[in-house]
């Protein structure tokens, strides 16, 4: 049975077809997915044989009208540049890791530096921060992302709570939490990207590198609908209290038998091997 979010591959343009039956796709993604156990179901009509993903949106899918004034090749290109998924990246400014600037000009020249730009950048900072000297080193260094403050003035909100405030405005598939003294490989972004849409994998959650919570890396929807690192009550064997988006997705993936959409940041992110 078919479930409400399904892609057929009937009509797109990169689909490959021996005579009237598919048998593969240009960018290679039913093998792919079906290795990463998603349901491909083989469909027909009176016109052709053809795949159906199950369950999963395609992000390259394209019909005919998308050739125009492009060739094969070049709408191939451009339909995987539009695909790149949105990875937010939110900085966690402490009051005990902003001794110095030097701290937080370390983290955005890293940023600066990625090989695939963050969607967007949100700067989470503790009531002791004042918002003035971040706006003034991103102004000083005129970077090109997009990038916003969020001033935390509640006590009771300080912290990975933060987080919570933070995310609440973002239109980002994935959100990637660092401190404001940490310096993220250039290849951060490009390597999610390249596990999510060139090879085909799947995460609800990748664990931090270390116990500062960098690399820590999470679908927004999900994160929101668990209503993130707020405190919650879950039930297992007994019932206990579940503080962490981290605590909660394990409790959902356990329970759904899911787990193995979590992985570590270092399985997904090969560049931050050396970073925990």
């Amino acid at each position: 049975m078919l479930g409400s979010v399904h892609t057929s591959c009937k009509d797109c343009i990169f689909a490959i077809y021996d005579d009237k039956t598919q048998v593969s796709c240009q960018f290679d993604k039913i093998e792919k997915l079906k290795k990463n156990g998603l349901d491909i179901v083989d469909s027909y009509d009176d016109d052709k044989e053809f795949f159906v993903i199950n369950n999963h949106a395609c992000m390259t899918y394209r019909e005919k009208s998308f050739l125009k004034d492009r060739t094969l090749e070049e709408a191939k290109v451009e339909a995987r540049e539009r695909s790149s998924v949105r990875v937010g990246c939110l900085i966690l400014i402490k009051e005990n890791n902003w001794l110095n600037d030097n701290d937080i000009v370390k983290t955005i020249d890293s940023i600066c530096n990625q090989t695939k730009q963050f969607s967007e950048v949100i700067f989470c900072a503790n009531p002791e921060v004042q918002p003035s000297r971040i706006m003034k080193i991103l102004n000083d260094k005129k970077v090109k992302f997009k990038w916003s403050i969020r001033h935390i003035l509640d006590d009771e909100y300080v912290g990975d709570v933060s987080i919570n405030i933070a995310m609440q405005k973002t239109n980002c598939i994935y959100m990637s939490v660092f401190n404001s003294n940490y310096s993220i490989p250039k290849t951060f972004v490009e390597e999610i990207d390249f596990a999510l849409n060139d090879k085909m994998e799947r995460f609800l959650l990748l664990e931090p590198v270390d116990s500062e919570n960098n690399g820590l890396t999470f679908q927004s929807f999900v994160f929101n609908v668990l209503r993130g690192n707020e405190e919650a009550t879950i039930k297992d064997n007994e019932e206990k209290t579940a503080n962490t988006i981290v605590e909660k997705i394990k409790y959902v993936a356990t329970s759904q038998n899911l787990i193995s959409m979590i992985k570590k940041c270092e399985e997904i992110c090969t560049c931050m091997k050396s970073q925990g």
